[in-house]
């Protein structure tokens, strides 16, 4: 999903009056936000290495067309939708819905080593906080208005 509002947006649309919308998102940000390929053991490493690196590393761990396919996904692919969870929240606040229920799922994994590699992930991507790094799953209810 390129637009993430405008595709809630677009759902909203075609959902009748007092419709429910059940979303489940995944956050880029978490420790496994690389989704399949981008996933490393190196924790966080869809957020610390560079397109080029990425491919380096799959290459060797795995095979080189697995890292080429890596690098494409990190390069373009996600590009996009690196929603923070502060934006996904203002995005909400502007669709034409009430929310019924909103959680998020926390998962403290690895926290240990985000008070060191924290300021690599904020020189490649500002903005992003502590919490965007540890919620893997944001639910949302939504009733159309």
């Amino acid at each position: 999903v390129r637009d993430v509002g405008a595709s809630m947006r677009e759902i909203l649309r075609v959902l009748r009056k007092g419709g429910t919308l059940l979303l489940h998102y995944n956050p880029y940000f978490h420790l496994r936000g690389g989704h399949g390929v981008c996933t490393t053991d190196i924790p966080w490493g869809h957020l610390r290495l560079t397109p080029e690196e990425m491919e380096e590393f799959v290459s060797a761990v795995e095979y080189p067309e697995r890292g080429k396919a890596a690098r494409e996904a990190l390069s373009s692919y996600f590009n996009p939708t690196r929603l923070t969870l502060s934006a996904f929240e203002s995005i909400l606040a502007t669709l034409p819905a009430t929310v019924l229920h909103y959680a998020t799922q926390v998962e403290p994994r690895h926290q240990e080593f985000l008070p060191q590699l924290l300021p690599e992930i904020l020189a490649r991507h500002p903005g992003v906080t502590h919490r965007d790094l540890i919620t893997r799953a944001a639910t949302v209810v939504l009733r159309k208005i």
